[in-house]
């Protein structure tokens, strides 16, 4: 018979996976937490998990000699998606609670006492925050117009009164009921999270949008670098939206978006973000099927 899994420690983990080009970002967003006010919600560690920064342990060393808890870094040098070194965090995860953050976010100081008083009182075993986000102060009119975006792609599925997909910017679970659901899509470029989340939906477990607590997000600021990103979405939601095919349950509110492009800029931006994201979703379809058949 298998040994009996241990018990898990009190606390949650704050996990962050981040790839080489980050170091910088996820040196600001433990700087956050580091600054934060503590709650009962405050992680009792710091797990950071990468596949191509070797060197990881010692640049957080350095960064933060007296960090005011422990931080505990993993290089998983096989993992070659975002799925795969999600899960290989969410296995090391020690805790009763993941509080699984992306590089890119930032903590305002209020976070971990917001995200408290939310949880109070019922505890959901799964829970996320993502409309209730803004990019950092001061990012160019391409950052904010991506951000405004997004909002409105994460409302067909992230509602106060039902969810039905995950975004990893930011959530809160149960590490053993994610677990027990086989983890992150592994074969994913990207839009593991948003699929795990249409899978944990569709198994009957509750997962619940807390509109009071907010983070910050980092987006690129260069318009190229925003559309490259775009393109890697569109390459992984080709295939989430196959495996996800009621995704989208709320409809698409067009008349806001013709209204919006009534600005040149938003306009502009509208446009060669959708152009991009397609492109990438061609890209996708088409290396699948360019692929020998077994």
């Amino acid at each position: 018979m298998p040994a009996p899994a241990a018990p898990r420690r009190p606390g949650s983990t704050l996990l962050i996976p981040v790839h080489s080009g980050r170091e910088a970002m996820v040196q600001a967003q433990l700087a956050s937490v580091a600054a934060a006010q503590r709650s009962a919600m405050y992680p009792v560690e710091v797990l950071v998990i990468t596949q191509d920064i070797p060197a990881i342990s010692g640049l957080l060393q350095a960064a933060f000699p007296r960090f005011p808890i422990p931080i505990r870094t993993a290089v998983c040098c096989h993992a070659t998606t975002l799925g795969q070194l999600r899960n290989a965090g969410l296995r090391a995860v020690t805790t009763e609670w993941l509080h699984s953050a992306d590089s890119d976010t930032v903590f305002p100081s209020e976070y971990f006492v917001q995200l408290e008083h939310a949880m109070v009182g019922w505890i959901p075993s799964v829970s996320c925050f993502q409309l209730n986000f803004a990019p950092l102060p001061g990012g160019s009119c391409w950052a904010c117009h991506e951000a405004e975006i997004d909002q409105r792609v994460l409302a067909r599925y992230i509602g106060t009164d039902s969810v039905w997909g995950l975004n990893g910017m930011n959530f809160v679970a149960r590490p053993d009921l994610l677990l027990s659901l086989g983890g992150f899509a592994e074969d994913l470029v990207s839009a593991e999270d948003v699929e795990f989340g249409y899978r944990l939906a569709a198994a009957g477990v509750q997962i619940v949008f807390l509109p009071e607590v907010r983070i910050l997000h980092h987006y690129p600021q260069r318009l190229a670098h925003i559309l490259r990103r775009k393109f890697w979405h569109g390459q992984g939601y080709a295939y989430a939206f196959q495996r996800c095919p009621t995704l989208f349950r709320r409809r698409w509110e067009w008349r806001a978006d013709v209204r919006r492009c009534a600005s040149p800029t938003f306009a502009c931006y509208y446009l060669s973000s959708h152009l991009a994201f397609l492109a990438g979703v061609c890209a996708s379809w088409l290396s699948k099927r360019q692929q020998p058949r077994a």
